[in-house]
């Protein structure tokens, strides 16, 4: 069996950032229901632990008067105390990222500790705040069955059998039928996914599918991207634009280059006057910084765009309508 690679790669962790999102957890993909809702602790997430152990299999077993838990299968113990940073499994020690703690009467507990340890793969899907726990036999099984598996996005698998790809969900479950040439990882959603137009040539062209696999926009655009933001970037006569969820052209494709969506900014650029000229947009398709500087004279980052012109700097804040300029020099933004 070989690897399927795509187009673009999605970091899987779960170094979460501190925010009051509220972190859905799922289960060889179905929603863990909790008695508390799980936290984040230092960039890991902690969860009831009963819920946790007994949702993978393992019997549990609480000593009040020194805080500790245990966590018992057939061939594992896991043992670990709340506010202690070393935890033991089969009486192997292993330092925690963060403890165990009391919330609200509750005991938490690190989840991928637990689900490491006992032989789950866990995901972290910072757009949705979702956690997927997959029981790794299912996906050994899984890998018997195509000829080619890609990792799991957003819940979703891409897979192969012959020349043709499809999508199975993390049970293994056959949720898009192996019928396309190519296929791209689950972002905001959706996936990209191209055709062959001509059997005796290569030409794809390419359109994108939700989680239930039909076709959200359909197969007619060239060198998709992935979905940010709500949007996305595609090719069309050797130009390109970008489109919307429903398939909505934002923007004429004019552009040379284009990148996609951050903090409400896409970089752009064109060619004028023979001179290839860039700037960026925002997320109504309108050039918030027009095309007329060269790729050294304009950045973004945070949202903010910065300008080089005629030995001076100015800063743009599109969201807040700030212009900053008028100085000779200026250093980049740090934490506002």
């Amino acid at each position: 069996m070989k690897k399927l690679i795509a187009g673009s790669l999605a970091m899987t962790m779960l170094m979460a950032p501190a925010m009051a999102q509220e972190v859905s957890v799922y289960l060889n993909n179905e929603k863990m229901i909790f008695d508390q809702n799980p936290i984040i602790e230092n960039g890991r997430t902690l969860v009831p632990l009963r819920s946790i152990f007994e949702g993978l299999g393992a019997e549990v077993k609480w000593n009040p008067d020194i805080q500790e838990i245990k966590g018992l299968t057939e061939d594992r113990e896991i043992v670990l105390r709340v506010g202690e940073i070393t935890a033991t499994v089969n009486g192997e020690p292993v330092t925690l990222d963060v403890p165990a703690k009391i919330e609200n009467g509750r005991t938490l507990v690190p989840l991928r500790f637990i689900s490491e340890s006992l032989d789950k793969e866990v995901k972290w899907n910072a757009d949705e705040y979702r956690i997927d726990i997959v029981n790794e036999e299912v996906i050994a099984n899984i890998s018997t069955e195509y000829d080619a598996i890609r990792d799991e996005s957003e819940g979703m698998i891409a897979v192969q059998k012959g020349e043709k790809q499809g999508f199975i969900n993390i049970n293994g479950e056959l949720v898009v039928p192996c019928i396309y040439d190519a296929v791209g990882d689950f972002y905001d959603g959706l996936a990209w996914v191209g055709i062959n137009q001509k059997p005796d040539s290569w030409d794809l062209k390419f359109g994108f599918i939700d989680k239930t696999g039909k076709e959200i926009i359909p197969c007619i655009y060239d060198h998709p991207g992935d979905f940010s933001e709500g949007f996305v970037r595609v090719g069309k006569d050797f130009k390109y634009g970008f489109i919307d969820k429903e398939g909505k052209e934002i923007t004429p494709f004019v552009y040379n280059i284009a990148f996609g969506f951050d903090n409400g900014l896409a970089y752009v650029g064109k060619t004028i006057d023979d001179k290839h000229m860039e700037g960026y947009i925002d997320r109504t398709g309108k050039e918030i910084v027009p095309c007329i500087y060269s790729d050294s004279d304009v950045t973004a980052y945070e949202g903010i765009v910065e300008i080089r012109e005629n030995g001076q700097t100015k800063y743009i804040y599109p969201k807040k309508g700030i212009s900053i300029d008028n100085y000779d020099g200026m250093r980049s933004f740090n934490e506002g």
